[in-house]
């Protein structure tokens, strides 16, 4: 009793991390005498030597994950590569700006883009997917640094914890990024309780009312195109303002403004 089989540790090692489960076969290659059931102290010492792994893993790539480096690999093959299998320089706008659209639109990105190439000493003919890796996660930690300027603004202008603007300005630039495509990757979580601010007291969403969240927001932004802080904040104030009642129809209307009547002239 209290021991785990060999034949679920992976399983078990997926309900801990969902990327150990890549790490786990070639893991296993080397483990002649790993036994068939395993204590518990013997399961902490394997989960210990996937962190750790994992970790490694995450940091030669740049800080980003294995699932991660596997999509951006995918598209960097995408563009053409050649013998030597670098992506040819002309190649790399375009590349980037699959990955944020927002680069074909928006001059701040495209600055912060321009200075991260160039430092990154990606300005080569062709570039290795390594090259493209650096430059990606210096872009996206300097795009982190602009929203770090204005987090504080938020979070005094809404009401929110540190950790709450955190999540505020990381939805602001999905979208900024992806527009209204980018509202889906916003988390479940971030999009209730921060966007629309759903009262800890009321009964939670139904399937329907949030997904009617989603549209609704999605509507808010529009098509794509430039998206300033300021704009996407009005939109958010515009989210706010849907009774939760009306969420389930997916339809934003616009709440009017009743105007009080001049008072009556005494002439």
């Amino acid at each position: 009793a209290g021991l785990l089989r060999r034949d679920n540790l992976q399983t078990a090692l997926k309900m801990v991390k969902v990327g150990y489960e890549s790490l786990y076969p070639g893991w296993l290659k080397k483990q002649a005498t790993l036994g068939k059931e395993l204590d518990f102290e013997e399961y902490c010492k394997v989960l210990q030597d996937f962190r750790y792994m994992y970790r490694d893993i995450y940091r030669s790539n740049f800080c980003f994950t294995p699932r991660e480096v596997k999509a951006y690999e995918e598209s960097f093959k995408k563009y053409g590569l050649d013998s030597a299998g670098r992506l040819p320089q002309s190649k790399l706008a375009d590349l980037f700006e699959s990955i944020y659209p927002a680069l074909k639109w928006d001059p701040t990105l495209k600055n912060a883009l321009r200075q991260c190439i160039r430092k990154q000493d990606a300005q080569a003919k062709s570039v290795e997917f390594s090259a493209f890796l650096r430059a990606l996660r210096a872009f996206e930690d300097a795009e982190a640094d602009l929203l770090d300027q204005d987090a504080a603004t938020v979070a005094k202008g809404f009401g929110l914890l540190p950790g709450e603007a955190d999540d505020f300005m990381d939805a602001f630039h999905l979208c900024r990024c992806g527009g209204a495509a980018g509202v889906n990757a916003i988390p479940s979580a971030t999009m209730r309780k921060i966007l629309y601010c759903e009262a800890a007291h009321q009964a939670p969403m139904t399937f329907q009312q949030e997904t009617g969240l989603y549209q609704i927001f999605q509507q808010l932004l529009g098509p794509p195109g430039p998206l300033r802080l300021e704009e996407f904040l009005q939109h958010v104030r515009h989210l706010r303002e849907v009774p939760e009642a009306d969420l389930a129809a997916g339809k934003y209307r616009k709440v009017e403004q009743h105007v009080a009547p001049p008072p009556p002239s005494n002439g």
